[in-house]
């Protein structure tokens, strides 16, 4: 009977956890960046309770994401860097992104590279066995224009797959996190093309 008591109680903490986490992540996509990161924050440590790996994965990633976008950029790297340790693989490309735009805005270009690296190796993991999945198409995407940009490379590739991505899901809220996220990894204005190709 305890053993019951116990369970149930997980489940409404996990409920509770996934819920706060959710507005945090509908939050982040309105801009308000702070109670985002408030709620993400909450949800995260009723996960450490519940011991919940995909909601670390992904409210981590999402506060990374946040963080990242409100310019705390070591705060950023040290959540994506938690969340991608969590083997997650329908989220794990979209946290390695994020921590590659992270590193490199923290001028580590040898670990934004190998984070990039990284990104783009779990996009193709599920890419090959879920080809229509578009989230890991974008990050894939990101991935790759990160990577132009470090090694002063043509963008041609990543431009080539953010069509891909595009091609996928042209929805507001999804077009529109993706450019904030160019947004963040492409301060000197080289991925204007590619931008251009979203806002299409």
């Amino acid at each position: 009977r305890s053993f019951l008591i116990f369970g149930e109680i997980g489940d409404q903490l996990y409920r509770i956890g996934m819920n706060i986490g959710d507005s945090g992540m509908i939050r982040a996509a309105q801009g308000d960046y702070a109670q985002a990161i408030r709620n993400l924050k909450e949800s995260l440590s009723i996960a450490e309770v519940t011991n919940s790996i995909n909601e670390k994965s992904y409210k981590g990633g999402y506060l990374a994401m946040a963080q990242l976008l409100s310019e705390d950029f070591e705060a950023a790297e040290e959540a994506a860097r938690i969340a991608v340790q969590y083997d997650v693989p329908a989220n794990r490309h979209f946290v390695a992104a994020v921590h590659g735009i992270a590193l490199a805005r923290l001028g580590r270009r040898e670990d934004a590279m190998r984070a990039f690296e990284n990104a783009a190796r779990y996009a193709d993991n599920v890419l090959r066995f879920t080809s229509g999945l578009y989230n890991a198409r974008y990050a894939h995407a990101l991935a790759l224009a990160g990577l132009s940009l470090l090694r002063d490379e043509s963008t041609a590739e990543a431009l080539e797959d953010y069509g891909k991505a595009k091609a996928m899901c042209s929805t507001d809220g999804v077009v529109d996190q993706n450019l904030r996220l160019l947004g963040a990894l492409d301060t000197e204005n080289q991925l204007t093309s590619i931008r251009n190709l979203l806002k299409s």
